[in-house]
Parts: structure tokens; sequence; C-alpha cells
């Protein structure tokens, strides 16, 4: 896929990784799928590891931060694209979430802030300056897919509706419960979500080219096989967990370049 040059309002456009062993997650990855890594360092918010796909130097693709407590569970988050960020973080509210971290400038990149939905999971807001986001999507290495896992539909359905003005495009009965799929409002895919007993949280879906060869790569590194390849919905998928228990999705599936974060 090209890069990425800018992406539609209201889509992921970075994803970040918090986990309590910087170097132990940044081995992980290498070699899982081949991420090289730079750092980028603001008087704010301390240093902040860049992940790049081929290189230190090549395209980026996802972050990484250290967790502030080491007891705390490693997490993925998403940022969504927006215009304004005190206007988005103000729908958060209004829709029923909460406020974690107002308006706040990275250098030149762009301005953050992030929040949590009725159910408390933590998502984050990205209105670009000089950094659109991930510069590769949609190919080995790079996101692929975003889902919120263990979620009560009916309240997600309502909130991201008002907070990020997603709508239902679809919605299935799985043999593990119901799954919805958000579009933006002129009907491209965004995400999805699944019902389930557990906390609920954002789940990252990262492509591979081949996904029993990525597995094996994945338990070679330290991490474990949650759920092994077969066919779903987005592609042949696997769910693993990293050697500290971050979970993702691994898909193969062709490029799809109708993809909403395209812009």
């Amino acid at each position: 896929m090209a890069e990425v040059l800018e992406y539609a309002w209201n889509t992921p456009s970075w994803v970040e990784l918090a986990t309590p062993d910087i170097e132990e997650s940044k081995r992980f990855y290498a070699e899982l799928f081949g991420w090289g890594s730079y750092v980028l360092t603001n008087d704010r918010l301390g240093d902040y590891e860049v992940l790049t796909l081929d290189g230190p130097d090549g395209p980026e693709v996802a972050g990484m931060s250290q967790l502030a407590d080491p007891v705390e569970r490693p997490m993925w988050l998403f940022f969504f694209q927006t215009p304004d960020i005190e206007t988005a973080l103000k729908r958060v509210g209004e829709a029923g979430g909460q406020v974690l971290l107002e308006g706040v400038d990275v250098g030149d990149l762009g301005r953050m802030g992030t929040g949590q939905d009725p159910e408390g999971v933590e998502f984050g807001l990205w209105q670009p300056y000089r950094h659109q986001g991930a510069a590769r999507v949609d190919e080995p290495g790079a996101l692929a897919w975003i889902e919120l896992a263990g979620a009560d539909l009916e309240g997600a359905s309502t909130f991201y509706s008002r907070a990020l003005d997603w709508r239902v495009g679809a919605l299935a009965l799985e043999h593990l419960g119901e799954r919805l799929e958000w579009t933006t409002e002129d009907g491209r895919p965004v995400a999805s979500a699944v019902s389930g007993e557990e906390d609920p949280f954002w789940l990252p879906y990262f492509g591979v080219a081949d996904c029993e060869a990525a597995v094996e790569r994945a338990e070679a590194a330290g991490g474990r096989v949650l759920v092994e390849p077969g066919e779903g919905p987005s592609g042949r998928t696997s769910v693993i967990v990293d050697p500290h228990g971050a979970r993702l999705v691994l898909v193969c599936r062709p490029p799809d370049p109708g993809r909403a974060r395209e812009g």
C-alpha cells in the first residue's frame, strides 16, 4: 500500500502500546514484525518510542510508552483523528464518557487528548499538525483493523455514534456472541465490536504475510497463542499475547484500498 498522507476524521490514525518493559517489548515486536525504532523526546511528555518498518529510518507504524506503574495491565491505545481536540473532548463528555487528558501540544507534530468510554475503555484523540499518523496501514507489520472486545454492544453503539459520528453498518451473531461493525458517516468500515463477559478493551489487528509463520515467530519470541489460526470476518487470523500479556490479532488478507483510514 502507498504511504498514507492523511486520515479521515474520527478514524484511527495511530496505535500505541503501554508496556512495563520497553526494551523487552521492542525485542519481541522486532522479531515478530521486524520493527525498528527511534526515540522522540518531548519536554512535557518525556521520551517516546516510535516504531518503524524496515529499520529506524523506515515508515512509522506505531508507538510505545512506559507504563507509569509496572503492575498495570499492558494495553493498546488507539488515537482517532479530529480537526479540533477541544471540541472532540467536549463531545466525549456529552456522550457519557470521561476526559482523562485535556488537549496538549506534542511539539509541532500535533495536539493530543485522551478519554474513556462509559465502560472505562481508554482511547486517544489526535489533531494533526505535522504528523498525520501511521505512514503505512493494511500491510504486513502495520495496523489493519481495530476491534472493541467484550463490549456492551448497545452502550458502545450509542457512545461512539455520539462521540465520533460512527454508524452501525452490520450486526451478526457469532458462536461466541454478537458482532457489529461501525462505519464512518459516508459508509466506509472503521472498526468492529464483539460482545463478551470479560472487561472490554480495544484490540489491534496487525497485518502479516503468513498467519502460521507469524504465530511461530511469536511463540519463538516469547509470546503465547490464545486462538489458533482460522478463517474469520477479517481474513485468516490468530489471537496472541505478547510476553507481558498485551493481546493482539495477526491477520492475513489482501490489501483493501478502500479502508477508511486513508482519508
